[in-house]
């Protein structure tokens, strides 16, 4: 992420497998973008994509590199808060405890981004987070990111301890 080298970071992505609802169901919000043009039962495989205070939703592969593109292209480094710089940095490390343990306790952590944007839903510069879910996939001795959620103010659920005991990242001296 830090590098924007997207093409990196899909390989490692863990794949879900959907069956596509009827659309136009309430309730079925999730299954898209993934499922447009789909067939009622057609299975297709994605990624997820949690949005706060929504469903969230799934993506294709090239949907989801699509987004993190996005997500870094809108940076604006020449901005700053109390939390740091306005470029794409690596915040946190979460560490599985206390409400999150159900969550990535399987062997796993959260690796919290952010940065400072102002995409368009939004009226001025606003800190936007970017967590991954990481975990263990047994059988494949690997990581594999399970979930990503975004959202402008997903820095205060983490400092909650919502995605498990974050930890401060600071980058080794050079």
């Amino acid at each position: 992420m830090l590098a924007g080298d997207v093409d990196s970071i899909l390989p490692h992505l863990q794949p879900v497998k959907i069956s596509c609802p009827i659309p136009g169901v309430t309730g079925q919000i999730g299954a898209y973008p993934l499922c447009t043009g789909s067939t009622p039962g057609e299975p297709r495989t994605g990624y997820l994509l949690g949005h706060l205070a929504s469903e969230g939703s799934v993506l294709s592969a090239q949907q989801y590199g699509d987004f993190l593109r996005s997500w870094i292209a809108q940076a604006d480094a020449s901005r700053a808060d109390e939390y740091g710089s306005g470029a794409v940095r690596l915040d946190a490390l979460g560490c599985p405890e206390g409400p999150a343990q159900g969550h990535a306790g399987r062997r796993g952590f959260s690796i919290l981004f952010s940065e400072i944007a102002q995409p368009p839903q939004l009226t001025r510069p606003t800190r936007l987070v970017l967590i991954f879910s990481v975990e263990y996939a047994p059988g494949t001795e690997a990581f594999r990111i399970t979930d990503t959620s975004g959202g402008a103010k997903l820095i205060l659920v983490a400092q909650a301890g919502a995605y498990g005991t974050f930890c401060p990242w600071q980058p080794p001296p050079k």
